[in-house]
């Protein structure tokens, strides 16, 4: 395992400590965000353990520990007990209370959307196709069909 390179230190008083606004576990989860982002901290690669940034940045475990957990709760990290702590693979996020247009999205880029609809009814499922969409049988649904 490599260690990561750390060159930033807790507040040396409490007095620096209020001046900053951010708290120090921001700080921390910062610092490791901003080293994932520039490459120094490659996906798969392993970070310094908790005991390991604690001694290296000069601030308490909880502080660290935070860090990592809301690092993790992003998916920015992967907490493997026993293993260590590894920097996630990115996965695209997409927002899920937006719901687009397939044709603004399309019109959005320069192009031109058309469709035609085959298909708009409202039916009931049978238990078979109710089972796979984890549905009450006979469930009303809106099959649709568009091209």
């Amino acid at each position: 395992m490599e260690k990561i390179d750390v060159q930033v230190s807790g507040p040396a008083s409490k007095e620096e400590h209020n001046q900053n606004r951010h708290p120090l576990y921001l700080q921390v989860k910062e610092y490791i965000k901003s080293k994932i982002d520039t490459g120094e901290l490659a996906i798969g690669k392993r970070i310094a353990s908790e005991n390991e940034l604690v001694a290296t940045l000069n601030v308490s475990r909880m502080t660290v520990n935070r860090a990592l957990r809301e690092l993790s709760a992003e998916g920015r990290l992967k907490r493997i007990q026993g293993r260590g702590t590894f920097v996630a693979e990115r996965k695209p996020q997409s927002p899920l209370v937006e719901i687009r247009s397939i044709a603004e999205e399309i019109r959005a880029q320069g192009g031109v959307h058309s469709c035609v609809v085959h298909l708009l009814q409202e039916e009931k499922v049978n238990p078979q196709i109710a089972a796979a969409m984890e549905l009450a049988p006979y469930t009303t649904v809106f099959h649709s069909i568009i091209l």
